[in-house]
């Protein structure tokens, strides 16, 4: 390579990670982890997520569904996998990000069908939604929220769309 596109590439590479550091850097940071309380008593499966806030007002987290039983001869939802960013519209410096937020994200859910011979089957999908959360002074919160989630249809049997909402209860954390 020649010398001078060898120092061009160095310098484009250290301008592009002082501005990607920079944009992360400000803002409160913290973690979170959250448990959907909906998915636990009605669908019997366990909902997880977790939450890292890149700046005051941007997060970027994920969402683990697992379901624990099927019914019989009915097709399900299995597992779900859903990493998501959210914007949130307030900023209270004293507990970050809290009130009313949208979301932009992706979905792969693997469905299983006791109907047929090749029962597992799965789609990926893209979404958007959007939610309320709330959150004590001990860290304590609470989120509510929807999305609705366009799937790609890789498989036949797949819904063109998927509903998702919750009602997550989580504790965050620096």
């Amino acid at each position: 390579m020649h010398p001078q596109k060898h120092i061009k590439m160095k310098k484009a590479f250290f301008v592009t990670l002082l501005v990607l550091s920079s944009s992360i850097s400000f803002g409160q940071k913290y973690h979170e982890i959250k448990i959907d309380a909906l998915e636990v008593l009605i669908t019997p499966a366990i909902d997880l997520s977790y939450e890292y806030a890149i700046n005051d007002f941007g997060a970027v987290g994920s969402s683990v569904f697992i379901r624990l039983d099927g019914p019989d001869n009915k097709e399900f939802k299995k597992f779900m996998l859903s990493p998501y960013y959210r914007h949130h519209f307030y900023n209270n410096k004293d507990y970050g990000q809290k009130g009313f937020f949208i979301e932009g994200l992706l979905n792969y859910v693997n469905y299983e069908d006791e109907r047929q011979s090749d029962k597992n089957y799965g789609d990926f999908g893209i979404g958007f939604g959007g939610g309320v959360k709330l959150i004590s002074g001990g860290g304590f919160t609470v989120d509510g929220h929807a999305a609705l989630i366009r799937n790609f249809q890789a498989d036949d049997r797949a819904d063109d769309f998927l509903v998702r909402f919750g009602l997550n209860f989580g504790f965050r954390f620096l």
